[in-house]
């Protein structure tokens, strides 16, 4: 299952209200950050092992500007000003995404599924004595 790295008030703190305005459900925007973290999910699967467990609040702002994107889209888009500034700024996170993607850009404070290794101590038993004694 997919993460989604915002949440509805997030994302809204994260992107001008205009993109978000009150008639504009939780649950929509919700669905909206969920299909968005999918997509994100594709690029990101080239740098880490997903699900990711922590994010830095750049995947948030790229998941709330992806869900502004496809909202406004789908509200009829104006394809000047404020819907210019949405585009550009989508068109700058998926090329972010596929420089993280690449390794070109690394991302910190991120936990991703991979196991942890135990690095523990050896243990050794013998049933003859050896002669060994505490230090």
């Amino acid at each position: 299952m997919t993460v989604q790295y915002a949440t509805a008030t997030e994302a809204r703190a994260e992107v001008a209200a205009a993109y978000f305005p009150a008639s504009v459900l939780d649950a929509t925007l919700d669905k909206a950050l969920q299909d968005n973290a999918a997509l994100m999910d594709g690029y990101l699967a080239g740098a880490f092992t997903l699900p990711l467990a922590s994010w830095p609040g750049s995947l948030r702002r790229c998941n709330a500007i992806l869900a502004a994107f496809d909202l406004s889209h789908g509200r009829g888009f104006d394809s000047g000003g404020a819907g210019s500034w949405i585009r550009t700024q989508r068109d700058w996170w998926i090329k972010w995404l596929e420089q993280v993607r690449d390794g070109r850009i690394t991302l910190t404070d991120v936990e991703d599924a991979t196991p942890d290794t135990d690095e523990g101590t050896g243990y050794v038993s013998t049933r003859a004595r050896r002669g060994w004694r505490r230090l």
